[in-house]
């Protein structure tokens, strides 16, 4: 059983108690005020209507559904009438954003003391308002009205349940000082429903009400009782040259949630890697000849520098966060700054990627020698320095390509500043065509056997070469423990494999032994998948030889090697055959 969810905005003053007629909209003159919202002190009344326009739920200042970010609301209609409880038929709801005025609100009401004759004026007291507030709160009303730009001020009469009364004017009776009173000019005059004693409180409109439709029909799907006859086992034949299965496992349980959050987030550099969609071919990013052909190499530096910005205004945003108690009016959700950080990470280029997760003299400065790298902030000593000396490299790269898409702007459209946007247009549209251009670079890189993992045939498709040229190649599982150690090499925590599963931070396999003290060459940082991709490329490499020498004691041992394994290891005995020595014959 599924469900299927229609929602449509419709216009809001079909919900309205009273509306200014067409004749008096033509009067008002047109003054556009820029409606704004402030989470500290303005609310949100929110109602659920059936198709009748009955209200069947309301919730008029305790609603919290929504969220506020860079100046905007932001609504969810479907969770809200779901969390009402209604989360399958036909409704509409509404929200109506309000800020309390004089002093008064759904807790201290005014009533009706008096009615004029035509019902156009109408006296309100209060007994749960102090004879101050009342005072201080009018006086704050009137001068509104009277300092606004307009020919209209518009405020209400808020009696619940969606039953606004607009009033367009207010004067404060203090003849009593031990009682003062309001006398409010109505729009209209006051419906009959309404009379003496009746509770309201004064409010005003600080945007446009929203409404919306929202239909949710369940969809029951048919049961399919038809008996199938079961597939062929084509695993049968090739049992010894497939690897034993692994353990099922989803992307939760490969992902981990065991690191802290930072601009180098572990978790981003996956989403970055698991979104890239092509083949990865091999490209030296220190050198702009090997990337750069269409676009501008200084354009390109300034749009990662200004993504690095972002990515530390929102880190610095989302640790604001924690510090929100749960009583706080506002909560800034965390998971709306990391979503952002993730859609900049993940949409990197191979530059920008370069950039920002690498280490070196042409990649931008780490404030660390060991992998994961932290970046340097852009307002740092050693940022400025790179962004100032870089700028100096690629500024004399654009000067020098003749290739750039921008060179065929004509000079006069180049030299008026006006078209700055329309250049950089043309500088965006120069990089996606160099994204194309590297990849018609590599073509002829598919005969290049460079055993390097980084040089030579993409290591994403050299196990298909081997296929192509007729090779029986074998899958290893060794890289597919998590998600983490496998793209990138490390714990999710960011320590060496495999100390996270010594220390008992995550659990031990069984049938390993470790060694506590690595030794290696480097200190580069080496993905699990890239074991198997690296003994490709050698199977790639001495593919000529392995061939020649196939079936020999020669070629075992060459084989051996291929993969890594030390002759002291595995050791290759031939048996049979005559023996060279005759004298036993």
């Amino acid at each position: 059983m599924a469900k299927t969810i229609t929602l449509n905005p419709i216009n809001p003053t079909t919900f309205e108690l009273q509306d200014y007629s067409n004749q008096d909209d033509n009067l008002i003159v047109n003054f556009q005020i820029e409606p704004t919202f402030d989470p500290l002190q303005n609310y949100i009344s929110y109602f659920i209507y059936n198709l009748n326009n009955e209200i069947i739920y309301s919730n008029e200042v305790g609603f919290s559904g929504w969220s506020f970010l860079d100046g905007q609301v932001y609504l969810d209609p479907q969770s809200d009438l779901e969390k009402a409880g209604y989360d399958i038929g036909n409704y509409n709801s509404l929200y109506v954003f309000l800020n309390n005025e004089a002093s008064s609100s759904i807790f201290n009401k005014f009533y009706i003391d008096q009615i004029s004759s035509d019902r156009t004026e109408i006296r309100l007291n209060t007994t749960q308002i102090a004879n101050s507030d009342v005072v201080n709160g009018a006086t704050a009303l009137i001068n509104k009205i009277q300092t606004t730009p307009g020919v209209y001020f518009d405020f209400y009469l808020n009696f619940g349940q969606n039953r606004f009364i607009i009033a367009n004017n207010a004067l404060l009776d203090t003849t009593n000082p031990n009682d003062p009173t309001v006398l409010i000019k109505l729009y209209e005059p006051l419906p009959l429903n309404f009379n003496l004693k009746d509770e309201c409180w004064i409010v005003t409109q600080v945007a446009e009400p929203a409404a919306y439709n929202i239909n949710i029909v369940e969809v029951f799907q048919p049961i399919d009782e038809n008996i199938y006859l079961k597939g062929p086992n084509l695993n049968l034949q090739v049992k010894d040259q497939i690897n034993n299965s692994t353990n099922y496992a989803d992307y939760a349980s490969l992902s981990s949630s065991s690191f802290s959050t930072g601009s180098n987030n572990l978790q981003y550099q996956v989403n970055s890697i698991l979104a890239e969609r092509g083949v990865e071919v091999n490209v030296d990013y220190s050198d702009y000849d090997n990337f750069i052909y269409f676009s501008s190499a200084l354009t390109r530096l300034e749009n990662f520098y200004y993504k690095l910005q972002l990515i530390e205004e929102y880190s610095y945003s989302a640790s604001l966060s924690n510090l929100a108690g749960s009583s706080a009016q506002i909560v800034t959700s965390k998971n709306i700054w990391e979503a952002k950080i993730n859609e900049i990470i993940t949409t990197f280029d191979g530059y920008d990627y370069f950039l920002y997760y690498e280490s070196g003299s042409t990649s931008w400065p780490k404030t660390n020698s060991t992998y994961p790298y932290n970046n340097a902030s852009t307002t740092s000593v050693a940022g400025i320095t790179f962004i100032q000396s870089q700028s100096v490299v690629a500024g004399e790269y654009d000067e020098n390509n003749n290739n750039a898409l921008i060179n065929a702007i004509p000079s006069y459209l180049r030299e008026d500043d006006a078209n700055a946007q329309y250049e950089l247009f043309i500088e965006m549209l120069g990089e996606m065509f160099d994204n194309i251009w590297i990849y018609y670079q590599d073509v002829t890189e598919k005969w290049n056997a460079d055993n390097r993992l980084q040089y030579g045939v993409s290591k994403d498709i050299v196990a298909d070469v081997l296929r192509d040229l007729g090779l029986k190649i074998y899958q290893s599982s060794f890289g597919s423990a998590d998600l983490y150690t496998a793209l990138l090499g490390v714990t999710p925590s960011g320590s060496d494999f495999p100390f996270p599963y010594m220390t008992g931070s995550l659990p031990t396999p069984t049938g390993f032994e470790y060694i506590t003290n690595s030794v290696s060459a480097s200190n580069a940082v080496v993905p699990l998948e890239d074991i198997e991709k690296g003994t490709y490329k050698r199977l790639y490499h001495n593919l000529p030889m392995l061939l020649k020498k196939k079936g020999t004691t020669v070629g075992i041992q060459d084989l051996i090697t291929t993969y890594g394994i030390p002759s002291t290891i595995l050791r290759v005995a031939e048996f049979g055959g005559k023996d060279k020595d005759e004298s036993n014959d």
